[in-house]
């Protein structure tokens, strides 16, 4: 079967500025979730079992970032 069904994700991710903060500028920090429902990628006849180049396979990912500059 060479037909794929439709993924839908629901990324999420909130940010804070602190604006100056001692001798940085403009820092923040965002935490956030990819694919927050935990949606399964479509299976497809490859080895990894969904496309990679469209999919990631590792369903709900947390992460945080960073920024400042000086």
């Amino acid at each position: 079967d060479t037909k794929i069904e439709s993924f839908t994700t629901l990324d999420v991710q909130y940010t804070h500025t602190f604006g100056e903060l001692g001798i940085l500028n403009s820092s923040s920090f965002t935490l956030g979730i990819q694919n927050l429902l935990n949606e399964e990628a479509s299976n497809i006849a490859v080895v990894t079992a969904f496309d990679p180049r469209l999919h990631d396979g590792r369903g709900r990912v947390f992460f945080t970032r960073v920024s400042a500059s000086m």
